[in-house]
Parts: C-alpha cells; sequence; structure tokens
C-alpha cells in the first residue's frame, strides 16, 4: 500500500520509528524481556526494508523519526530527517509549518544520538563512564544540542573575565549574527570543562541556555552567567567542592580559559 502511494507522489513524506509500546517503564511497554528498555538503537527491520524499496523510486524522501529516545537513524539514505519525538495531537500541523517553510525550525537535541548500542556499557553497568555528552569519547550520529535551522548563525566575541575568586559567578557575553536569509531563532547553548582538578571528571558539562531571535543580517550581543554552584563535584563521599584552577567555557565553535582560584 505504502509503495502504491509512492508511485503516485512527488515527494515521500515517511514516518518510522517506535512508540510508547515499545519503550517506557518495566510492564508498561511491550519489550518485557529487555524491562521496557530497547535491547537496539535501529530501526525495525520491517521499517529499514520499507525505507530501501522506497528508495528504488528514486523520489525525494524526507524522514520523520519518532522516539522518546534515541534512535539511529538512517540519515544516510534519506534527503532530509526532522526528529518529532511523541508529537501529540497537534504533531502533524507542527510538522506541515515546518516543511512547508512558514516556520523556521530552532529545535536542540535534549540527548545523544549514538551510532549504535554496542558502543554504550551493559545496561548492568551503573557508572557514568562513557554514557552521555558528558562522559562519551566515541563518535556520535548527533551531539547533545544539536539542531539545525534554514538560516545560518554565526557566533563570534566570546568574553569572561580571566580571572575570578572561586566562589564567583562567570559572566558570558558572546555576540550571534544571522547570516541566512530568513528570520528565525537560535539557542545558544553554554558548556564548561574543568581543566584541572580530579582526573575523573566531565568532558563538557552544560551550563544553561540562552534563546534569541534574530532577523537576516541582525547581530545581537547574548549575556549568560554561570551560577558558581554549577562550578563543584562530588568527591569520594558524595560532597560537592569547588575545583580551583583553570577552566574552559564554551559556546558553539567558541571557547576561552579563566583561572579561578
Amino acid at each position: 500500500e505504502a509503495l502504491a502511494a509512492a508511485g503516485h507522489a512527488d515527494l515521500i513524506i515517511l514516518c518510522l520509528g517506535i512508540t510508547p509500546i515499545i519503550e517506557g517503564e518495566d510492564g508498561d511497554a511491550g519489550n518485557g524481556d529487555s524491562a521496557g528498555d530497547k535491547s537496539s538503537l535501529d530501526l525495525f527491520p520491517v521499517q529499514l526494508d520499507l525505507l530501501e524499496k522506497l528508495r528504488k523510486t528514486g523520489k525525494k524522501i524526507i524522514l520523520l523519526n519518532t522516539s522518546g529516545s534515541a534512535i539511529h537513524v538512517p540519515d544516510a539514505e534519506v534527503d532530509a530527517a526532522l526528529q518529532v519525538f511523541y508529537p501529540g495531537a497537534e504533531g502533524g500541523r507542527v510538522v506541515a509549518d515546518i516543511l512547508c517553510g512558514k516556520v523556521n525550525p530552532s529545535g536542540r537535541l535534549p540527548l545523544t544520538f549514538y551510532e549504535s548500542a554496542d558502543d554504550l556499557p551493559p545496561f548492568a553497568d551503573y557508572s557514568m563512564k562513557n554514557r552521555t555528552y558528558r562522559f562519551f569519547n566515541g563518535k556520535v550520529q548527533y551531539p547533545f544540542g544539536y539542531g539545525l535551522s534554514y538560516s545560518k548563525f554565526t557566533v563570534s566575541g566570546l568574553s569572561v573575565p580571566a580571572e575570578l575568586p572561586l566562589d564567583s559567578d562567570i559572566p558570558c557575553r558572546v555576540k550571534v549574527r544571522c547570516e541566512g536569509p530568513y528570520e528565525g531563532e537560535t539557542t545558544l547553548l553554554f558548556f564548561f570543562r574543568f581543566d584541572d582538578g580530579p582526573v575523573y571528571k566531565p568532558l563538557k558539562q552544560f551550563a544553561g541556555a540562552v534563546r534569541t531571535a534574530l532577523k537576516p543580517g541582525e547581530e545581537k550581543e547574548v549575556a549568560f552567567t554561570i551560577d558558581h554552584e554549577f562550578l563543584t563535584l562530588a568527591d569520594e563521599a558524595g560532597v560537592f567542592r569547588e575545583v580551583p584552577g583553570r577552566l574552559t567555557v564554551m559556546v558553539e565553535d567558541r571557547q576561552i580559559q579563566i583561572r579561578r582560584s
């Protein structure tokens, strides 16, 4: 039926993914053998088989992927992909507004999309090693905070104080410019990394975000403050302590190092 419909279409919008029947808390989801967890990050073989057959039509394919968690998106097999999670009753209308250009997309991923479940530790391993954007060292398909727009936004002029007392917040300022032909919104994600301190520490830590709207050619300066309460690490006794020394603040592809003492 899907192939027949595609034969009469100029463009294919293909909805694949999973539902809460497949993933959820133990007892709520259908895959009880895995205690509600997915046993794979791949789409079901029957869905990938359909995608392969639709590709042979030679028509452009837009993939809408539904899931409440990370899925390996077969983006190399399609012309465009949109992660819609579980969109709800108005999901179709929202997706149509984005695909037709009525709305300029500005979402950011709130989690990491990995290449494969084989890259992750076993479920029984409860350490954070090689988990999430904070500790994962490998190659990912889409990183935490990833997102695209019909416009292009560039970041420049990141500034923070060169030195600060240990118990001080970190004031940050950065410039963002809309280089694309469409007005839109972008979300600047602020991260930091401890360059000194314990050996076992996050690769980077999310500190917060600022969302701003820009017209084509417009530039704005964005201010953000990293609360010093974020700038702590738990010791072996579970007590959070300040970390003196060098620290790097990051926004998009910009970063700058400061010293706290």
